[in-house]
């Protein structure tokens, strides 16, 4: 008598003449086996499947192939870890000099709607564009609103977007240095570059910011920079630079419904207000 695990034969006649016993080994032996190949081969199946999509979206350009993960495209992210245990923040708040038609504001946040010149006219636009592309079960990923200068010439939903002069004179940036977590406002400009675009499905016209790597004195407080610009990146210009300054704040700017000048107060400043 043979054992396989727990499940028995017997070694007999009717074995040796293809009886019951074969027919327990083959149980015994095959079913498992054909079990794991089934299963690899759904997940072989499920990856070309994956691979397949990905290339038909490179190809049809709705995103550079593995540009999201190079970092070119930053479709919504606020913190990023770094090597040297520093979390470093990308840009998700700026500040809006006061313009004409338009007030000084503090504290501009994604989707929201905020002063863009184009045309010969400034107005007010939302801050966010509409991804062309879709990914799995038809879900859209969430609005461009930062993107890499060299990423406008690779990726058709910004190359074929109208170049914009956002009014920004600041913006925010966070970093974990150690156990801590601390802000600044970074600024210095009056208008920075940006993109204007707008997507069939819902007719919004938007914009994006332009950026591009911090200089090595920027870069303990952010790894993206907005790009300077003037009235000459509207007629295809080369943008601008700027002599940006950091001052450390509190994080009061965190909660969207602030905007108000606490934002920017220097860290230790009286008028500051707490978050909590």
């Amino acid at each position: 008598m043979s054992c396989v695990g727990r499940r028995r034969f017997v070694v007999d006649d009717q074995w040796l003449t293809g009886g019951q016993g074969f027919d327990t080994l083959l149980d015994v032996v095959l079913e498992p086996v054909l079990a794991v190949v089934t299963i690899a081969l759904v997940v072989r199946v499920d990856l070309i499947r994956h691979s397949v999509r990905r290339l038909g979206d490179a190809l049809a350009g709705r995103i550079p192939h593995g540009a999201r993960n190079r970092g070119i495209i930053h479709l919504h992210v606020w913190c990023k870890s770094t090597t040297h245990a520093t979390q470093v923040c990308l840009l998700e708040r700026y500040t809006q000099p006061a313009i004409e038609g338009f007030p000084r504001r503090f504290n501009v946040a994604p989707d929201q709607r905020a002063a863009v010149s184009l045309d010969g006219a400034t107005r007010a636009l939302r801050w966010g564009l509409l991804a062309p592309w879709r990914g799995h079960g038809g879900m859209r990923p969430p609005p461009i609103r930062t993107a890499a200068q060299n990423a406008i010439a690779l990726t058709p939903v910004l190359a074929n977007a109208r170049r914009c002069l956002v009014h920004a004179d600041g913006w925010y940036a966070k970093a974990r240095i150690g156990k801590a977590i601390h802000a600044w406002w970074i600024h210095g400009a009056a208008t920075i570059a940006g993109l204007v675009a707008t997507h069939k499905d819902d007719g919004v016209e938007s914009f994006m910011i332009v950026t591009r790597p911090p200089p090595r004195a920027l870069a303990t407080f952010t790894e993206v920079l907005p790009v300077g610009a003037d009235e000459t990146w509207l007629a295809g210009g080369d943008p601008i630079d700027i002599a940006w300054r950091a001052t450390e704040i509190s994080r009061y700017f965190e909660d969207v419904s602030h905007d108000d000048e606490r934002c920017i107060a220097p860290l230790g400043n009286p008028k500051q207000g707490s978050l909590f």
